[in-house]
Parts: structure tokens; C-alpha cells; sequence
């Protein structure tokens, strides 16, 4: 996302605040937040420690901000020296003054000789200091280290993410989701569905039917429905068609829900209670899993003598 000039997320160590557990030959430990990836130790841009058991680099960010992910920077020259960056674990500090750690991501294989490996962390973190932590005795050498993320802000408003600009597109419109992951409980507002209980993927252009389905035939305890096969000229929205779900509701609750095949345009409903008054919609997905607006309802009663209403 694009935010006042800024590519989000974006590289938020450099420049920052950097120590390491011990120094080696002025090898520092800022040299991996200066912005340069060279590879070669002898250019002056890689850190080095002294061997030692479980050796560490951090950056302290200096305030809160959500990161996303970790790169590492390997060193490519002086033999065999690039072997020892393997086997790392990236963890995630509220502040430079907390023992509360979140994990963000390990790596077991060597990180490339002069090369670099993104590290995603498993979920979005909240926090201060970035450490780098190596699992065995060795010297740990980074030639740069980039952070990806954005400042941390209390959102209100229904807003969340870099300096509070996207909606929350809930569908509870008074509900401020959460500022970090955009989960909002009440469900998304139509036109708005995502992963996880967020709403950050605009559907209201993806495929839709236009016209309600028929119904073609009924018993005492299904319905049998068609509608006509989605295409840029028979309905609306962009894109291609994966599969139909044809959802069956009463009273407002959804009581069963049928997935076929994009070449079909019939399904029957089953297991339903007898002569019953039902709403019958069709939806479309597509190959990531999300969906159109419904079709136009059709209301239908299967058959059977008249019974009491629920």
C-alpha cells in the first residue's frame, strides 16, 4: 500500500540504533542498518562478533512499530566465512527495557554466501528492538539487516494500518477493528471480504448474477434450482468464475450452503422441512476463494401440508 509517498511496508532499521554482543576488527554493529548490501567484509558495510555461544545483533527502533518481516544479508567473500550464518532466530521486543519477546521467525539452512533471505514473521508484531540471535557458537556477520513495517498508532474511527488511512469495512459501521490485523467481529460490510475476519479486499467489481434464480422443481424436503451460466454479457463484474455457491436461508440464518462445478447451472438443495418457505441466492468465487455480490433472492416453499409456522 501506498501512503503519502511511502511504499508500505518499508525498511525502518536503517539509520537506527544498533549493538551486537561483542566487536570484532571495528566490525560494528550499525554497519548493518547502513543502508549498503555489499557483500564483502573487506568494504567496511558487515558486522562481526567474536565466537562465542549463541551470539547476537539487535536494533533498537526507537519506538513501536508493526513489523512484517526480517532480511538478512550474508557475507560473500573471505572463504569460508560465510558458512556461519545459519541456523538464526529473529525475535520481536516490546521495548529495549522488556524480557517480553515474541518470536518472529528461525531459519535453519545457511543464508547464501552473498546472499540474503527474507524472514516473514508468523504474524504481524508490535514492538521496539529486532534481535538477531545465531543457535550454536560461531561469529554472527551481517552485512545488513532491513525491517519491513510501519509506525505503530492507536487507530480510532474505524481506520487501522500506516498512519491510520484504511477502513476497517466492517459491518457493524460503529466498530473500530484491530489497528494492527483489521479483524472486525461483526463480519465485513458487503462489497468487503478478506482472511481471518479481516476486510481489506474490495469484491464489489469481481462476478456477480444479475437475474434470480428459477426454481425447476420441489418436494417435500428439497429444491432444485438453475440460473443462467455467468458471462460479461449475462451478468456484471470482472473476472472469471471458479465455482457457484447456492446459499438457502430462513429468518435470516443461513441453513444450507451447495458448491458445484463452474460448468453446472442446476443444483438441488436437500434435507429441508416441509412445505416451508425458504431464500434462495447464488453467488460466484473465484480461484482465490472470494465472491461477488449475491444474486437477486428467489423465495420458495417445498411441498408437503400446511404445518405450523416457526
Amino acid at each position: 500500500m501506498i501512503v503519502r509517498g511511502f511504499t508500505y511496508p518499508y525498511n525502518v532499521a536503517m539509520g537506527k540504533t544498533a549493538e551486537q554482543i561483542s566487536e570484532v576488527a571495528g566490525a560494528v554493529a550499525s554497519r548493518a542498518i547502513d543502508g549498503n548490501v555489499t557483500a564483502y567484509f573487506s568494504a567496511g558495510s558487515c558486522t562481526h562478533t567474536d565466537v562465542t555461544s549463541y551470539p547476537w545483533w539487535r536494533v533498537d527502533l526507537g519506538q513501536e512499530y508493526v513489523i512484517y518481516s526480517v532480511t538478512l544479508f550474508n557475507r560473500g567473500d573471505g572463504g569460508d566465512s560465510g558458512k556461519y550464518l545459519k541456523n538464526v532466530k529473529v525475535e520481536i521486543r516490546n521495548s529495549t527495557y522488556s524480557n517480553n519477546k515474541y518470536l518472529c521467525a528461525t531459519h535453519v539452512p545457511q543464508v547464501p554466501r552473498g546472499g540474503s533471505i527474507e524472514l516473514s514473521c508468523q504474524v504481524p508484531y508490535i514492538g521496539q528492538d529486532v534481535i538477531v540471535q545465531l543457535q550454536h557458537m560461531a561469529p554472527l556477520i551481517l552485512c545488513e539487516v532491513t525491517v519491513k513495517g510501519f509506525k505503530y498508532e492507536e487507530c480510532t474511527n474505524e481506520k487501522l494500518g500506516p498512519e491510520c488511512k484504511n477502513r476497517c469495512n466492517c459491518r457493524d459501521t460503529n466498530e473500530q477493528c484491530h489497528p494492527v490485523y483489521g479483524v472486525c467481529t461483526s463480519g465485513c460490510a458487503e462489497g468487503w471480504q478478506g482472511h481471518n475476519g479481516t476486510c481489506q479486499v474490495d469484491t464489489s467489481s469481481f462476478p456477480y448474477l444479475t437475474t434470480a434464480p428459477d426454481v425447476t422443481s420441489r418436494t417435500g424436503d428439497s429444491l432444485t434450482i438453475s440460473w443462467q451460466k455467468w458471462s460479461p454479457l449475462t451478468g456484471s463484474g470482472v473476472g472469471s468464475v471458479h465455482s457457484y455457491v447456492i446459499r438457502v436461508w430462513r429468518g435470516g440464518n443461513l441453513l444450507r450452503r451447495v458448491t458445484v462445478s463452474p460448468e453446472d447451472h442446476t443444483a438441488s438443495v436437500d434435507n429441508l422441512s416441509k412445505y416451508t418457505e425458504y431464500n434462495i441466492t447464488v453467488t460466484i468465487t473465484n480461484v482465490a476463494g472470494y465472491y461477488g455480490f449475491s444474486s437477486p433472492v428467489t423465495t420458495a416453499r417445498t411441498c408437503g401440508g400446511k404445518m405450523n409456522t416457526i
